[in-house]
């Protein structure tokens, strides 16, 4: 049985994964931004695991990072590259990302080098180029007290924090942050290029799909999606679809299989009795229970035979009180005999 639940449950472990693994890196939104791209945003993590593509870090690799959103409450900042540390959050708000007390970052897409958050938890980046991830800072609470609180009026800060994770100089490309969720952003000279596309004359995406309204320029620039692309994200969608299924079974069998042994355990154990031994002459108790009642007449013998016998007990009492009381008198001498006279 215990061998059962195991299956089950790492059954259950690979379709969580592996549902998560097709929304891996998929655009969540982007913004337009002043001077031409957008700034797009990637779905939320909330792993720490450089092993892990699907839920292990935030960030693609080769893309620079330039916004970082964190939950939790707890105040953090980045730094921009060839620039300054900013103002401390401590919000998290990526459904407006329009938002700039919901996330670290300019809203134009610059791109980060530095990142830290006053929290006790453990993090890391990756830098651009780099076949290894920064060694892994441990925060602490009072990391970030030297940096105040952004305002609508001035984003830079002259302090620096008293530890990050991060070279200047040097951009980042993905993020990772324990016991967290969290997610980046990046920058992409349009949506279609973000997406996997490539903008171009539609008359000219032969072998793919024109999508509208996502490349800058007029009408002749179009975003052409390969077929494949395509056709690989209705696929992922049916196959959330049919795994989020496969799952509810599963759990409704568990529940039918554990509810089945409950009720056999219970029927069990009502069925069980204590054995009753029976005394010695039962039976015939039994039999003296089933005779009918005595007559008035027997009632009446039975009487009288209790009252002879009474009197005759206390006749034979007192007969024995009185041979007693001559037994007391008679006087034993030496070399005499006894004798008594009845």
């Amino acid at each position: 049985m215990k061998s059962f639940y195991l299956n089950i449950f790492s059954i259950l472990t690979i379709f969580v994964i592996t549902s998560k693994a097709s929304v891996r890196n998929q655009i969540d939104e982007s913004l337009s931004i002043e001077g031409g791209g957008y700034k797009i945003w990637l779905t939320e993590v909330n792993g720490y695991d450089e092993n892990d593509e699907v839920n292990g870090y935030s960030g693609i690799f080769g893309e620079p990072v330039t916004s970082v959103a964190v939950s939790g409450g707890r105040p953090y900042t980045v730094h921009l590259l060839n620039g300054n540390w900013l103002k401390k959050i401590d919000g998290y708000n990526i459904a407006n990302i329009t938002d700039i007390y919901g996330y670290s970052g300019k809203v134009d897409g610059f791109t980060i080098d530095g990142f830290s958050i006053a929290d006790n938890v453990q993090y890391k980046v990756h830098i651009i180029g780099e076949k290894e991830w920064s060694s892994p800072i441990n925060g602490n609470l009072n990391d970030l007290d030297d940096i105040p609180f952004l305002n609508k009026d001035f984003y830079k800060s002259t302090n620096n924090p008293k530890n990050y994770a991060g070279i200047f100089g040097k951009p980042i490309d993905a993020i990772m942050i324990k016991g967290r969720n969290y997610t980046t952003s990046f920058y992409s000279s349009s949506e279609c290029f973000a997406r996997g596309g490539t903008c171009m004359n539609p008359n000219d995406c032969i072998d793919g799909t024109v999508l509208h309204n996502i490349c800058p320029g007029d009408n002749n620039s179009k975003c052409c999606m390969p077929k494949d692309d395509i056709t690989s994200n209705n696929n992922k969608s049916n196959n959330n679809t049919t795994k989020t299924i496969i799952i509810i079974a599963i759990l409704l069998v568990i529940l039918i299989i554990i509810a089945t042994i409950l009720c056999c355990y219970i029927i069990r154990s009502k069925n069980i009795s204590p054995t009753i031994v029976n005394p010695p002459n039962q039976n015939n108790n039994n039999e003296y229970l089933n005779l009918p009642p005595p007559s008035y007449e027997e009632v009446q013998n039975r009487q009288e035979n209790n009252e002879e016998t009474i009197i005759n007990n206390q006749e034979n009492d007192s007969f024995v009180r009185n041979n007693s009381n001559e037994h007391n008198k008679v006087r034993i001498t030496p070399n005499s005999s006894l004798v008594v006279k009845l």
